[in-house]
């Protein structure tokens, strides 16, 4: 491997295909273009990740986990809620072609569910039951 040559590993390709994916949408989306992006042959994609199918599911899985990661800034439980909405909303827009990947899967809820689960402890620490 030369020395600029990067380590393909089942996140470069994730990254890759995110990328790949937020810049000419879904519909333009293929294993061999994902392939040629990082400069490997379609089957390294396979045995790192599996096929189409695993691989959206995978990228589904990053945007739960982002979700799940969205920081609730605030010193008020208005404050907080409010942040969550707009931090939300930001990577919504900033991922909404994952997002529709996420919808075609029916793994909206399960998308969602982070997002809820924080407003919904919020919402008890401030008393609204």
């Amino acid at each position: 491997m030369s020395p600029k040559a990067k380590a393909i590993d089942a996140e470069v390709i994730l990254d890759a295909a995110a990328g790949l994916i937020e810049s000419d949408g879904v519909e333009a989306f293929s294993m061999r273009g994902l392939a040629e992006r990082i400069g490997v042959a379609v089957t390294s994609i396979y045995w790192h990740i599996g096929g189409r199918d695993a691989l959206f599911d995978s990228l589904v899985d990053r945007l739960v986990a982002e979700m799940a990661g969205l920081p609730m800034e605030g010193d008020t439980p208005v404050n907080r809620i409010a942040a969550l909405a707009r931090n939300q909303r930001r990577l919504l827009i900033r991922r909404q072609h994952l997002l529709a990947i996420a919808h075609e899967r029916d793994r909206t809820p399960t998308l969602f569910l982070p997002v809820q689960q924080k407003l919904a402890a919020e919402l008890a620490e401030a008393g609204v039951t």
